[in-house]
């Protein structure tokens, strides 16, 4: 356990003396150096240096890395030193490189180190705070970290953690509730009843979710923020952030790779240069804008929904486009789209694409579309997929450690209108949903988006398609924006 250095053109790391586990905490942001006892580097030249250089000065936790109960949260503190030419500003990020313990795949400067720039020749802290896995095993697991420069190139040392993770306490404990659930809900910036951006109905909510559309509607992406500009803006006004699904309504031609076998490799260029225009658009807004990229491309058997892409050629799109987010708009969060195959099949997907991004998902979390899966009881005799906690642990057995985002779950009744007789069954589960997930699985699945606000989006909604509240299932909703239902 504990520091290892390696430097970016040696495969071999070296490992450091163990830090003490006694010496107390650090302000993340204290000018002065880690307390004493943390170690130092060995002596060795380093990493090559020049306009950008980062060389390690000193470790620091006070958790026990020889045993963390599964679910804990780990905080480790990395000193580093400014050893290039060039000043770090915010453009400048620490990223994960390899994910076993969650934590952010990306934090800005700022988000890492409490400062917006460091000069030549300073030392900042570089504080991560991380969730072990919910299951124990004989190897340890890491995680490395490396600061990248404003084009997202890393540079310096890498700063690896490894944690022995031993069985914790018992499902329901605190411990296991990395932070608090954010909520949000899907719109439709396309009806006037789907998207409530003049009224304050949805205060309270941490995301609404809705696709950017400009080849959908024959314009470009420039034409298109004259439309999304206030949406985006006015959500932010009531302290909702927008994720932005970026998708094959983003960009798409008649080259379209989808549509005559064309090049994925070229539209990938396209699609990551409309990514980061719009990035760069609501930048100034940092993390209240976040990006999905595409959505259900998982799946080939709905294509009156989503367009399907092969997860080999899915790698190119969304490593481009992530690499262009994240230079754009660093404290930006961006979320692998949405998945719909099911979670043996979605998870699987999941690990092709990470495969051919080298071993690693340039994202903070994975959009998960879970349709059909309840919290504890079914909502309805005929459901059969099976628990939410079965999709979770689909994920857990592949090793894919990047917190689970659910961006789409409901019950639609798609052509059909659903009755009110079916509206406490349906009230029943959203409260569930929510409370099951705030409850027990808040660490691994941070966010839950529940699809849709209107009947006008496959008759999903929480009100009817004129916009009248459904009885029982809207206060479940105020209860879950509020923050009121027991659990959140």
């Amino acid at each position: 356990t504990g520091i290892i250095i390696v430097e970016p053109d040696v495969d071999e790391p070296v490992e450091t003396e163990e830090p003490p586990l006694d010496t107390g905490g650090t302000d993340s942001d204290a000018e002065g150096p880690v307390e004493d006892g943390t170690p130092t580097p060995p002596d060795d030249p380093g990493p090559v240096e020049g306009e950008h250089g980062a060389r390690f000065v000193a470790f620091f936790t006070a958790d026990d890395l020889d045993a963390v109960p599964a679910g804990q949260e780990i905080t480790v503190i990395w000193r580093v030193r400014n050893s290039g030419t060039s000043t770090w500003d915010h453009r400048f990020g620490l990223s994960q490189l390899k994910q076993e313990l969650a934590a952010p795949v990306h934090q800005s400067l700022f988000e890492a180190s409490g400062r917006h720039r460091v000069e030549p020749g300073e030392e900042i802290n570089l504080t991560v705070t991380m969730v072990a896995p919910d299951e124990p095993r004989e190897l340890f697991y890491e995680s490395i970290f490396q600061l990248v420069d404003h084009e997202g190139q890393p540079f310096g040392h890498r700063y690896w953690i490894r944690a022995d993770v031993v069985p914790g306490p018992e499902v329901g404990i605190p411990a296991l509730q990395a932070k608090p659930l954010q909520t949000g809900v899907n719109i439709n910036p396309d009806d006037t009843i789907s998207n409530p951006v003049d009224s304050d109905i949805l205060r309270g909510l941490n995301w609404v979710r809705f696709p950017f559309k400009a080849a959908d509607k024959r314009r470009s992406v420039a034409e298109s923020f004259a439309e999304y500009d206030p949406i985006v803006e006015g959500y932010i006004q009531k302290n909702i952030g927008s994720l932005i699904i970026l998708n094959q309504q983003t960009v798409a031609g008649d080259d379209a790779p989808w549509r005559n076998n064309g090049d994925w490799s070229a539209y990938a260029d396209r699609f990551a240069a409309a990514a980061g225009d719009i990035a760069a658009r609501y930048a100034h807004l940092g993390n209240k804008v976040a990006y999905e990229i595409w959505n259900e491309g998982d799946n080939p058997d709905t294509p009156w929904v989503s367009v399907f892409v092969p997860p080999g050629e899915f790698a190119k799109v969304l490593g481009r486009s992530a690499a262009a987010i994240r230079q754009a708009a660093p404290e930006a969060k961006i979320v692998f789209g949405g998945l719909s195959t099911g979670p043996d099949r979605a998870a699987s997907y999941v690990t092709s694409v990470r495969r051919s991004l080298g071993g690693d998902l340039p994202v903070d979390g994975i959009g998960i579309h879970p349709y059909g899966r309840w919290p504890l009881v079914k909502p309805f005799p005929d459901w059969r997929f099976g628990t939410l906690a079965q999709v979770f642990e689909a994920f857990r057995l592949r090793d894919v450690h990047v917190p689970l985002w659910i961006t789409e779950l409901g019950i639609p009744g798609h052509q059909n209108v659903i009755g009110p007789e079916h509206y406490p069954a349906i009230t029943r589960y959203f409260g569930d949903l929510f409370r099951h997930i705030a409850e027990d699985h808040a660490a691994q699945v941070p966010v839950v988006i529940w699809f849709a606000w209107s009947d006008n989006m496959e008759n999903a909604g929480i009100v009817k398609s004129d916009g009248t509240p459904k009885e029982g299932l809207f206060d479940s909703f105020t209860a879950v924006r509020d923050r009121t239902l027991p659990g959140l």
